[in-house]
Formats: C-alpha cells, sequence, structure tokens
C-alpha cells in the first residue's frame, strides 16, 4: 500500500509480527525514518493510540457482507447484463456496484440494459471509502459488529 491510497478514516488490516488488527481505522499518518506509520485512536483521544507500520497495512478486500454493511442493498431484479444480476445499491442509487466473478465494478445503468456499463472495479474497503466520499462529500460508515 501507498500513503498516497489512504484518508483519514479509512480502514485496513494491519498485520505486524506482534498484533494483527482487522479493521484498523487510519487516524493519522506520519512520516518516520524514511517510513510511514499510521496510528488509530480508538478511544477518541491522544492519550492511547495504536500504531502500525504502513508497510504492515493490507486493504480489507470487498464482499457482499461487507457492502452490506455499509450500507449498500442488494438488487437481485436489477438487469446488468453480462453480470451475476447482482447489483448492489447505496443511498438510493447514489451509486451502484455490480458483481462479477466475485469482483465488484461501478455500474452505470441505462433505460436500456444492453448499453449499461461497468467501470473502475473496487476491490478494497479504503477504495470504496473513498469513492463514496468523491461522490458525496460523507464518509462511509461501517457497522463492524
Amino acid at each position: 500500500m501507498k500513503a498516497t491510497e489512504l484518508r483519514i478514516g479509512n480502514y485496513v488490516k494491519v498485520s505486524t509480527p506482534v498484533i494483527t488488527c482487522d479493521n484498523f481505522r487510519v487516524d493519522e499518518i506520519h512520516r518516520v525514518d524514511g517510513d510511514y506509520d499510521i496510528r488509530s485512536y480508538p478511544m477518541g483521544n491522544n492519550d492511547f493510540y495504536f500504531v502500525g507500520l504502513l508497510r504492515y497495512a493490507e486493504p480489507i478486500p470487498i464482499t457482499p457482507e461487507l457492502l452490506e454493511r455499509c450500507g449498500f442493498k442488494r438488487d437481485a431484479d436489477s438487469e446488468c447484463i453480462g453480470y451475476e444480476n447482482i447489483v448492489f445499491i447505496w443511498r438510493s442509487n447514489e451509486m451502484e456496484l455490480a458483481e462479477k466473478n466475485g469482483r465488484f465494478y461501478i455500474y452505470e445503468p441505462c433505460e436500456d440494459p444492453w448499453y449499461s456499463s461497468c467501470g473502475i472495479e473496487i476491490v478494497s474497503v479504503h477504495q470504496l471509502q473513498n469513492v463514496c466520499y468523491v461522490l458525496s462529500g460523507e464518509e462511509l460508515t461501517v457497522k463492524w459488529n
């Protein structure tokens, strides 16, 4: 991962020789001695935080279950030609993702399904968070529990 891929509030998986965190929220990014460290403040204050080196961070892969935790709704009635006819809709059609072979693509529907198209592949939670932020100006929330 590169530091330029991340925004404050993104979630990544951090696996170090000492600890593993499956949903590490990035609250700060610091450049230290030619490397980057990412910090998470789980209590909301500066008294207690976790630090992980960026080189130990991994993207969290997108799954149908994770999309639902992010507020996407399944629309099995969509006519997404060439895809598995499973479209995930976010915030009343503000963004739609189509699934094909376990991969997810931004879907642009058209009145005639033959002219609908799928473009950019979305592979990770932090990428989805960034796209949703650009489209709406609001953070995408993830319900981890």
